[in-house]
């Protein structure tokens, strides 16, 4: 068998197969998780560049090369913390080292093989005795050079890239910035280099969600805070008061249906009025308006209303309904529910300050809801303003979201080195882009080969839906399809809201007793009147159920899910989870749902652009880059083998589809996606042209009064000062 050094040497005690991967688990072990990737890499090429040497020399000049590596390094911190451990426990560098002459001896296909394993390998104590890297008295512990103590003694350092530095020169200017990151290439480690390049300064950074917010409060240097858009707004309003406080918990920062119905004392079968103006209402919180307008009833409901010509369904009732309930949530002393979108509403509306800072960084700013936009444009002049994001990740459209990246007049800086993925992934990428009219400039750098297949891997793996209802049938095709009844499946976000939403269903659609209705469907009492609120106000949870319920039932869905959701992501055979959930996310091994819109083909495209829906088209384009750009060591796409074909094939230009995406049944879209496409264009559309009506209406409105105040000249009744 292979020396863990090189060379053959006879041994009979344990398996090849199962010492490499035991030698794994031992290297794997000895480091924290974010220093895996890059001591891994280092390794690789080392070993690589080592060829001929074996035993002793093998190891010592791996020892030297990781001393040279932890002082001159991008990675130096993940280096010197593996020489820390390694010089008390020889073993695990000998440990990495099999490995690794392994893993450089193997093909592609080899090396998933083997990782697979690797991920699953379980250790005994019998074979740990007999693993020959973990034999004999272990070699006095190996000294750190001086130059390595001293490093490891200073504060961690990082030798940025060439972007980075450049970006890093461009904050140091002291100008408003805008740096734009590619999927996967260090974003929040550039906006770290900036903290540390500015130590007498004091920043604040405006994470996206609360996982960033957690992460950069432990890497973050010392001047800075690190808070989420919710978490400033709420240490202004809901923080010193305890009336807002009780409002916030009562409903835990939610407004239901019933809620709203309470609220304006309506009978309960105006059920379906109730969802239109709470959808109404949360538009407006996440806009600039100071009012709300017709712009904010949704696009989806707006058909409802035109076919109910008298009250209470006009958009004179919605409006004054929320101008209502909007002054019912201010108000302290009243009993109706603060909500998250709310309290950020009110400090915007307060004349919002952000003080005590010199700069603010804001994350994710190709997402920024219009309310925070506005509070950071009225800084304009007062305070530095560094927005980071990706103007290709934007898919927060749907719910009001805008680019701030196209409303700041200021430098641009680029991140075009993605260290998630390889260069393969990365070309495929680059042709989608570059195929929708979208160019980007993006380079794989992962240390490790991104293979595209139409295989589907074996678990554990993680599938990406596009859609809530998408994902439920990702689990259900894993466990039952596939025959995996005793697996265990991770669904990112949790399975109880759903699985209540399913057994909810279930007592409608049978007429049995709701002891506790889900909240969402609390204003429904039968199944007709779920599929009209499906129907009728395209509500996308009632949406999602009725579609479940054409293919399974839904009380066995439920126990499904539940039964089989694992505790810990780590220990599901599967993790599913939709785009909008992944944003941020990576895994090693993903697949892609077939419920993605084929956006590359030709015959969508047109669909979208006779409907005058480009801003949809380029949403769903978006989220096709998002999804595609998840993965770091393998990317499955069996479930869209015309988007292999014709991005992930060999190094020729895109292939004409071999079907039409638009065939019912066939590889591309279905009928009930085709359906909610168009109602959503077409309500984009209806909107765009409402827009223009009124702006015409103005103009004619004010020829009109020339045409008058001339006549009235005419007849002396006017004055020329007039």
């Amino acid at each position: 068998m292979l020396s863990p050094f090189g060379g053959e040497e006879e041994t009979k005690a344990i398996p090849l197969e199962e010492e490499i991967l035991l030698a794994w688990r031992v290297f794997s072990a000895a480091l924290p998780p974010n220093f895996l990737a890059p001591v891994s890499a280092s390794l690789h090429t080392l070993v690589r560049e080592a060829e001929g040497k074996e035993g002793a020399e093998l190891e010592a000049y791996a020892w030297e090369r990781l001393e040279e590596l932890a002082r001159t390094s991008v990675v130096k911190d993940a280096i010197q913390s593996f020489l820390e451990v390694a010089a008390e426990k020889p073993e695990v560098l000998r440990a990495g080292l099999l490995w690794f002459r392994t893993w450089n001896r193997l093909s592609p296909e080899e090396r998933e093989a083997l990782y697979r394993k690797a991920e699953r390998f379980k250790p005994t104590a019998e074979l740990a005795s007999k693993a020959s890297f973990l034999q004999g008295p272990p070699p006095p512990p190996k000294p750190l050079s001086p130059s390595v103590q001293a490093a490891r003694s200073s504060p961690p350092r990082f030798t940025p890239t060439p972007e980075q530095e450049e970006a890093v020169r461009a904050f140091l200017s002291r100008e408003d910035m805008k740096l734009v990151a590619v999927a996967g290439s260090g974003k929040t480690t550039t906006l770290r280099l900036m903290a540390q390049s500015a130590p007498k300064e004091r920043l604040l950074y405006v994470a996206f969600n609360r996982s960033v917010r957690d992460e950069a409060e432990r890497t973050f240097p010392g001047n800075v805070e690190v808070l989420t858009l919710h978490g400033l707004a709420h240490r202004h309003v809901v923080r010193g008061s305890g009336a807002y406080q009780r409002k916030l918990a009562a409903r835990n920062g939610r407004v239901t249906p019933g809620d709203v119905l309470e609220a304006l004392e309506l009978p309960r079968e105006r059920y379906a009025l109730a969802y239109v103006i709470r959808s109404t209402l949360e538009a407006f919180l996440r806009s600039a308006s100071e009012v709300p307008t017709p712009a904010h009833i949704p696009p989806e409901y707006r058909e409802l209303l035109q076919r109910r010509d008298k009250d209470p369904f006009s958009e004179r009732y919605v409006l004054k309904a929320v101008r209502l309930i909007w002054k019912l949530m201010q108000d302290p002393d009243d009993s109706f529910p603060l909500s998250f979108d709310g309290f950020v509403k009110i400090w915007a509306q307060a004349g919002a300050k952000i003080r005590g800072y010199d700069a603010v960084l804001v994350d994710e700013a190709q997402d920024l809801s219009p309310v925070f936009l506005q509070v950071l444009e009225a800084h304009r002049g007062e305070l530095r303003r560094v927005y980071v994001g990706d103007p290709r990740q934007q898919i927060y459209g749907w719910r009001g979201a805008v680019n701030a990246m196209d409303k700041l007049d200021a430098p641009e800086r680029k991140l075009t080195w993605s260290f998630r993925f390889g260069e393969d992934l990365a070309r495929g990428v680059r042709r989608f882009l570059a195929h929708v009219g979208s160019p980007i400039e993006l380079h794989g750098k992962a240390p490790w080969d991104t293979e595209v297949s139409l295989a589907r891997p074996e678990p554990p793996y993680t599938a990406l839906c596009r859609t809530n209802a998408g994902a439920v049938e990702a689990v259900t095709s894993f466990l039952l399809e596939e025959g995996r009844e005793g697996a265990r499946v991770f669904v990112v976000g949790g399975v109880d809201e759903i699985a209540w939403l399913l057994r909810d269903a279930h007592l409608l659609k049978v007429g049995g007793e709701r002891e506790k209705p889900h909240p969402e469907l609390a204003l429904v009492e039968n199944w007709d009147e779920l599929e009209e609120l499906a129907k009728e106000v395209n509500h996308p949870q009632a949406r999602m159920l009725v579609r479940l319920a054409r293919r399974y039932d839904l009380l066995e869905l439920a126990r499904l899910l539940k039964h089989a959701q694992a505790d810990e992501e780590g220990k599901a055979d599967l993790v599913v989870s939709t785009l909008h959930k992944a944003k941020g996310r990576e895994w090693d091994r993903v697949v892609l749902w077939g419920d993605f819109i084929p956006v590359w083909d030709e015959k969508v495209r047109e669909f979208y652009r006779k409907q005058g829906a480009l801003d949809e088209l380029k949403e769903e384009e978006n989220v096709v880059y998002v999804a595609l750009t998840r993965a770091r060591r393998f990317l499955g796409l069996d479930q869209l083998p015309d988007l292999h074909e014709r991005f992930f094939q060999g190094e020729g230009l895109v292939k004409p589809p071999s079907v039409s995406p638009l065939s019912v049944g066939g590889a591309g879209v279905s009928a009930d996606l085709l359906r909610e496409l168009e109602v959503r264009v077409l309500a984009k559309l209806e909107d765009r042209l409402k827009e223009v009506a009124e702006v015409l209406a103005a103009l004619l409105v004010e020829e009109a009064s020339k045409a008058v105040a001339e006549a009235m000249r005419e007849m002396g009744l006017l004055g020329e000062e007039g």
